[in-house]
Protein backbone atom coordinates (compact mmCIF):
# COMPACT_ATOMS: atom_id res chain seq x y z
CA UNK A 1 0.00 0.00 0.00
CA UNK A 2 2.68 2.49 0.92
CA UNK A 3 4.39 2.09 -2.23
CA UNK A 4 1.25 2.59 -4.03
CA UNK A 5 0.81 5.53 -2.46
CA UNK A 6 4.81 6.82 -3.08
CA UNK A 7 4.22 5.68 -6.93
CA UNK A 8 1.01 8.22 -6.97
CA UNK A 9 2.42 10.93 -5.35
CA UNK A 10 5.48 10.27 -7.57
CA UNK A 11 3.50 10.32 -10.65
CA UNK A 12 1.39 13.86 -9.32
CA UNK A 13 4.56 15.52 -8.61
CA UNK A 14 6.07 14.89 -12.18
CA UNK A 15 2.89 16.35 -13.50
CA UNK A 16 3.06 19.02 -11.56
CA UNK A 17 6.28 19.60 -12.85
CA UNK A 18 6.27 19.22 -16.46
CA UNK A 19 2.93 21.83 -16.49
CA UNK A 20 4.84 24.06 -14.39
CA UNK A 21 7.93 24.28 -16.49
CA UNK A 22 7.05 24.02 -19.92
CA UNK A 23 5.40 26.67 -22.23
CA UNK A 24 2.36 25.67 -23.98
CA UNK A 25 2.19 26.47 -27.70
CA UNK A 26 -1.19 25.93 -28.72
CA UNK A 27 -1.80 27.10 -32.82
CA UNK A 28 -6.18 27.34 -32.68
CA UNK A 29 -8.44 28.87 -30.31
CA UNK A 30 -11.01 26.45 -30.48
CA UNK A 31 -8.52 23.82 -29.80
CA UNK A 32 -7.16 26.01 -26.44
CA UNK A 33 -10.91 25.67 -25.34
CA UNK A 34 -11.08 22.20 -25.76
CA UNK A 35 -7.82 21.69 -23.97
CA UNK A 36 -8.69 23.71 -21.30
CA UNK A 37 -11.92 21.95 -21.15
CA UNK A 38 -11.33 18.50 -21.28
CA UNK A 39 -7.93 18.94 -18.64
CA UNK A 40 -8.39 18.85 -14.95
CA UNK A 41 -8.50 21.75 -13.64
CA UNK A 42 -5.64 21.15 -11.08
CA UNK A 43 -3.85 20.35 -13.94
CA UNK A 44 -4.66 23.90 -16.36
CA UNK A 45 -4.24 25.86 -13.06
CA UNK A 46 -0.54 24.52 -13.02
CA UNK A 47 0.31 26.33 -16.69
CA UNK A 48 2.57 28.88 -15.90
CA UNK A 49 3.56 29.70 -19.82
CA UNK A 50 1.23 29.80 -22.64
CA UNK A 51 2.01 30.99 -26.00
CA UNK A 52 -1.00 31.32 -28.25
CA UNK A 53 -1.00 31.88 -32.09
CA UNK A 54 -4.20 32.65 -34.12
CA UNK A 55 -4.58 32.92 -37.81
CA UNK A 56 -7.46 34.78 -38.94
CA UNK A 57 -8.46 35.83 -42.65
CA UNK A 58 -10.70 38.56 -43.20
CA UNK A 59 -12.33 39.32 -39.99
CA UNK A 60 -11.83 35.50 -39.15
CA UNK A 61 -12.71 34.26 -35.79
CA UNK A 62 -14.04 37.85 -34.55
CA UNK A 63 -16.73 37.46 -36.43
CA UNK A 64 -20.08 37.12 -35.10
CA UNK A 65 -20.33 34.04 -37.71
CA UNK A 66 -17.00 32.57 -35.95
CA UNK A 67 -19.06 31.23 -32.50
CA UNK A 68 -18.98 28.72 -30.11
CA UNK A 69 -21.55 26.68 -32.19
CA UNK A 70 -18.97 23.99 -33.49
CA UNK A 71 -18.29 22.92 -30.09
CA UNK A 72 -20.41 20.16 -27.57
CA UNK A 73 -23.00 21.84 -25.54
CA UNK A 74 -21.39 20.60 -22.59
CA UNK A 75 -18.96 23.03 -23.13
CA UNK A 76 -20.40 25.68 -24.07
CA UNK A 77 -22.35 26.01 -21.22
CA UNK A 78 -19.68 26.23 -19.07
CA UNK A 79 -19.67 30.22 -20.42
CA UNK A 80 -22.99 31.43 -19.25
CA UNK A 81 -21.25 34.97 -18.57
CA UNK A 82 -20.50 35.44 -21.64
CA UNK A 83 -23.20 37.23 -24.11
CA UNK A 84 -24.27 35.53 -26.91
CA UNK A 85 -23.31 36.56 -30.55
CA UNK A 86 -26.25 37.87 -31.06
CA UNK A 87 -26.91 35.97 -34.68
CA UNK A 88 -28.06 32.27 -35.26
CA UNK A 89 -25.66 30.41 -37.06
CA UNK A 90 -27.16 26.99 -37.17
CA UNK A 91 -30.79 28.01 -38.22
CA UNK A 92 -32.35 27.31 -34.92
CA UNK A 93 -32.29 30.56 -34.01
CA UNK A 94 -30.05 29.64 -30.60
CA UNK A 95 -27.27 32.55 -30.00
CA UNK A 96 -23.91 31.64 -28.73
CA UNK A 97 -21.00 32.94 -27.01
CA UNK A 98 -18.39 34.45 -29.23
CA UNK A 99 -15.14 32.22 -29.52
CA UNK A 100 -12.74 34.57 -28.46
CA UNK A 101 -14.12 35.84 -25.58
CA UNK A 102 -14.56 32.19 -24.35
CA UNK A 103 -10.70 32.14 -25.05
CA UNK A 104 -9.76 35.26 -23.49
CA UNK A 105 -12.25 34.26 -20.17
CA UNK A 106 -10.15 30.76 -20.13
CA UNK A 107 -7.08 32.33 -20.32
CA UNK A 108 -8.16 35.18 -17.23
CA UNK A 109 -9.16 32.02 -14.61
CA UNK A 110 -5.82 29.96 -15.28
CA UNK A 111 -4.99 30.30 -11.56
CA UNK A 112 -1.08 29.21 -12.21
CA UNK A 113 -0.65 31.47 -15.72
CA UNK A 114 2.48 33.75 -15.37
CA UNK A 115 3.71 34.22 -18.85
CA UNK A 116 1.11 34.74 -21.84
CA UNK A 117 2.15 35.31 -25.43
CA UNK A 118 -0.57 35.93 -28.03
CA UNK A 119 0.78 36.04 -31.91
CA UNK A 120 -2.39 36.94 -34.08
CA UNK A 121 -1.92 36.97 -37.62
CA UNK A 122 -3.94 38.56 -40.30
CA UNK A 123 -3.75 36.84 -43.61
CA UNK A 124 -4.88 39.57 -45.81
CA UNK A 125 -6.52 38.89 -49.08
CA UNK A 126 -5.88 42.01 -51.39
CA UNK A 127 -8.80 40.37 -53.81
CA UNK A 128 -11.01 40.62 -50.82
CA UNK A 129 -13.55 43.34 -50.39
CA UNK A 130 -12.93 43.48 -46.45
CA UNK A 131 -10.60 45.68 -45.42
CA UNK A 132 -6.64 45.36 -45.15
CA UNK A 133 -6.64 44.80 -41.14
CA UNK A 134 -9.13 43.46 -38.35
CA UNK A 135 -10.91 45.82 -35.99
CA UNK A 136 -8.80 45.92 -33.00
CA UNK A 137 -11.64 46.61 -30.47
CA UNK A 138 -13.03 43.07 -31.17
CA UNK A 139 -9.52 41.65 -30.49
CA UNK A 140 -7.98 43.98 -27.81
CA UNK A 141 -10.89 44.63 -25.71
CA UNK A 142 -11.44 41.42 -24.30
CA UNK A 143 -7.20 41.33 -24.04
CA UNK A 144 -7.85 44.08 -22.02
CA UNK A 145 -10.73 41.73 -19.67
CA UNK A 146 -8.00 39.41 -19.02
CA UNK A 147 -6.04 41.33 -16.64
CA UNK A 148 -9.49 43.10 -15.33
CA UNK A 149 -10.74 39.72 -14.27
CA UNK A 150 -6.84 38.59 -12.69
CA UNK A 151 -6.88 41.30 -10.50
CA UNK A 152 -10.83 40.85 -9.66
CA UNK A 153 -10.12 37.23 -8.87
CA UNK A 154 -6.47 38.26 -6.54
CA UNK A 155 -5.00 35.80 -9.12
CA UNK A 156 -2.53 38.73 -9.40
CA UNK A 157 -0.84 40.44 -12.94
CA UNK A 158 1.03 38.34 -15.23
CA UNK A 159 4.15 38.87 -15.31
CA UNK A 160 4.77 39.10 -18.98
CA UNK A 161 1.46 39.72 -21.76
CA UNK A 162 2.85 39.85 -24.86
CA UNK A 163 0.94 40.20 -27.97
CA UNK A 164 2.32 40.09 -31.65
CA UNK A 165 0.47 41.48 -34.70
CA UNK A 166 1.51 41.84 -37.99
CA UNK A 167 -1.05 44.87 -39.24
CA UNK A 168 -0.21 48.90 -39.03
CA UNK A 169 -2.57 50.52 -36.40
CA UNK A 170 -5.86 52.20 -37.18
CA UNK A 171 -7.46 55.32 -36.30
CA UNK A 172 -7.56 54.30 -32.56
CA UNK A 173 -4.00 54.56 -30.88
CA UNK A 174 -4.20 51.38 -28.55
CA UNK A 175 -0.21 51.40 -27.30
CA UNK A 176 -1.39 55.24 -26.33
CA UNK A 177 -4.28 53.79 -24.08
CA UNK A 178 -2.48 52.51 -21.22
CA UNK A 179 -3.32 48.82 -22.12
CA UNK A 180 -1.84 46.06 -19.65
CA UNK A 181 -0.48 44.12 -22.48
CA UNK A 182 2.91 45.09 -24.56
CA UNK A 183 1.91 45.55 -28.55
CA UNK A 184 4.15 44.87 -30.78
CA UNK A 185 3.18 45.33 -34.59
CA UNK A 186 5.65 43.52 -37.52
CA UNK A 187 4.19 43.42 -40.61
CA UNK A 188 5.63 40.29 -42.18
CA UNK A 189 3.41 37.28 -42.25
CA UNK A 190 4.29 34.17 -40.37
CA UNK A 191 3.71 30.89 -41.84
CA UNK A 192 1.85 29.12 -39.37
CA UNK A 193 1.49 25.61 -39.03
CA UNK A 194 -1.21 23.51 -41.49
CA UNK A 195 -3.40 21.87 -38.89
CA UNK A 196 -4.57 22.97 -34.95
CA UNK A 197 -1.57 21.64 -32.52
CA UNK A 198 -0.35 21.67 -29.16
CA UNK A 199 3.59 21.75 -28.52
CA UNK A 200 5.23 21.99 -25.38
CA UNK A 201 8.85 23.62 -24.85
CA UNK A 202 10.82 23.75 -21.37
CA UNK A 203 10.79 27.24 -20.09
Amino acid sequence: MGLLLTCRQSYVDILTLIYTHKVFLISDISTLLTFSLSLPINHMNNIRSLHLTVEISGYGEFLPHHTMSNLPSSYRNLFPFLPPSGVSVDGSKKMYPYTWLAVCATLARMEGLRRLWIDIQFNYNPLSKLCDKPPEDLIFQPLMSIARVRVAGQLGELDVFKVLVNWKAGDTAWEEKGIPFVLKRELAVKRLPATAQIEFHFA
